[in-house]
């Protein structure tokens, strides 16, 4: 099976010249689902980031087969659908239905298919019903999924989401993840919600201080009581 991503010795700091990433590797094939674990400043955000070329290091990211670059920047962005934590940082237009046409209207799209998308992502998400209403009047948990059909869309072919259940009721929760569960792309979800990240991932790769300290089977990982109660996981799985 093909690679979806490749990230090879990927090193990046921040201005103020801390180490966010430190000889990052690994590779996710198509249609995997993979999670992204590890504490605050443990580099998660900072590693999706460099998936769609907000964020540029030393190191080498492909998506697809191909290398990230500057000239074939849109070309990734196309690919690579990225869902913020925070939903009021991707809603931004008058009405849900044009948060959701954003992307498609700079694609080159006829009229007629980019209401199709939106009229698609948005029966994805459950929330077709919303479309002429004002993005942030919307509940919390409304605006996760909005964000999540503004991503689909696009249509692309890899979906990142940053930690997407955070400050979410348990309905809501239960809802957004059997949203994931129903869509059919490759997936890399980072989060701390490791009941979400058993129920969604197959594999999961553990960050700590910018590196990968972990990298395996979902179950396994999390069935590893001693692995995770020294990293500073509370154990989910027997």
């Amino acid at each position: 099976m093909a690679h979806a991503i490749e990230v090879e010795d990927l090193i990046f700091s921040f201005p103020d010249g801390t180490l966010a990433l430190d000889g990052v590797s690994f590779s996710v094939q198509e249609g995997e689902c993979l999670g992204l674990i590890g504490s605050n400043g443990a580099g998660k955000t900072t590693l999706l980031l460099h998936l769609n070329g907000i964020l540029r290091g030393r190191g080498i990211v492909r998506i697809l087969g191909e290398e990230v670059t500057d000239k074939n920047l849109a070309q990734i962005r196309k690919a690579v659908g990225l869902v913020f934590q925070d939903p009021d940082a991707q809603l931004f237009m008058p009405s849900v239905f044009d948060d959701v046409a954003f992307g498609p209207l700079h694609m080159d799209l006829r009229k007629e298919e980019i209401e199709k998308r939106v009229d698609k992502a948005l029966l994805s998400v459950d929330m077709q019903a919303a479309a002429e209403k004002i993005s942030h009047h919307l509940s919390f948990g409304e605006k996760k999924r909005v964000s999540i059909a503004t991503v689909l869309s696009m249509d692309p072919k890899i979906l990142v989401l940053d930690e997407p259940t955070s400050n979410l009721d348990p309905r809501h929760r239960t809802q957004l993840i059997e949203i994931l569960k129903s869509v059919r792309v490759t997936k890399i979800i980072a989060s701390h919600d490791l009941d979400m990240i058993a129920r969604l991932t197959d594999r999961l790769l553990f960050l700590q201080d910018g590196k990968i300290v972990e990298n395996g089977p979902t179950r396994e990982i999390l069935s590893n009581s001693r692995l995770l109660k020294e990293l500073g996981f509370y154990p989910i799985l027997p």
